[in-house]
């Protein structure tokens, strides 16, 4: 008799073991480029240590924590280094800066997959029934099965992929930012805080260019009947008062007609 097939562990899906070694590979890189960086070696293995603890114990809230802890580092390192002083033009080294963006942009996608392949999705929805595993019946385990995404789905190219497109994503923010420094700062600012005011004009306005134009794509592209849609949407609006009244109105004619119907 051929006995049952049993699954291997969650722990030893190709996906999980993929996704874990790339967390934990964008953490020493983070704590290289950290200490290159001459931030104190305590705080760096503190965070390090929690976020690599996050992976083990598959955190939802671990990336948070890392980027919190790291805030801190950076503030700590400020205060000690420079005082806050306005004069002073802080300027860290632009490669390390690359690299500390792409590990924690590779951790955070990286994470966020492995809980959404050990655990669930999205958060534990309480609205929906338990699973058979529940306590009294009453509420939902702490990690739903049903709400887990199926560890045979990742392609192997996945986690590669993730590594690539973190490192390009952090080397094109690190061109803008050197393309933004090229620009020369008014006298009462330093150069970094003219930089940040020039990125949020640029990425605004590009948000709201693009936001614009794809509005008006949609809308001259839309068939009559999402134009009726987004007409009943507007009308529905604007009178909904109204219409909440008129429909409480006739829910009190309609009860008060039952009522005097079953008195006769």
């Amino acid at each position: 008799m051929t006995p049952d097939f049993v699954p291997p562990p969650l722990s030893s899906r190709p996906a999980v073991v993929a996704y874990t070694v790339l967390c934990l590979t964008a953490l020493m890189a983070m704590v290289l480029a950290l200490t290159e960086n001459d931030h104190e070696l305590i705080g760096i293995l503190l965070v390090a240590g929690i976020a690599a603890l996050g992976v083990m114990a598959r955190w939802r809230a671990a990336p948070l924590l890392l980027l919190l802890g790291l805030a801190v580092l950076e503030l700590y390192h400020r205060a000690t280094w420079s005082l806050y002083s306005r004069a002073a033009d802080w300027q860290e080294t632009g490669f390390t800066d690359a690299v500390l963006c792409a590990a924690v942009l590779a951790y955070s996608a990286g994470q966020y997959r492995l809980v959404a392949l050990s655990h669930s999705v999205f958060p534990i929805d309480a609205r929906r029934p338990p699973a058979a595993n529940a306590r009294n019946g009453r509420r939902p385990p702490p990690f739903d099965p049903r709400q887990r995404r199926s560890p045979h789905l990742p392609q192997p190219w996945e986690a590669p992929w993730l590594a690539i497109m973190a490192a390009g994503w952090a080397l094109a923010v690190s061109l803008f930012w050197l393309v933004l420094s090229v620009i020369p700062a008014p006298i009462d600012m330093a150069s970094g805080e003219w930089r940040g005011v020039l990125l949020i004009f640029v990425v605004g306005l590009t948000t709201a260019v693009l936001g614009g134009a794809a509005a008006y794509l949609n809308w001259f592209t839309a068939t009559p009947t999402e134009h009726l849609l987004f007409l009943q949407d507007q009308a529905w609006r604007e009178t909904r008062r109204e219409q909440n009244q008129i429909n409480r109105w006739l829910t009190w004619a309609r009860l008060r007609r039952q009522r005097r119907k079953e008195k006769k």
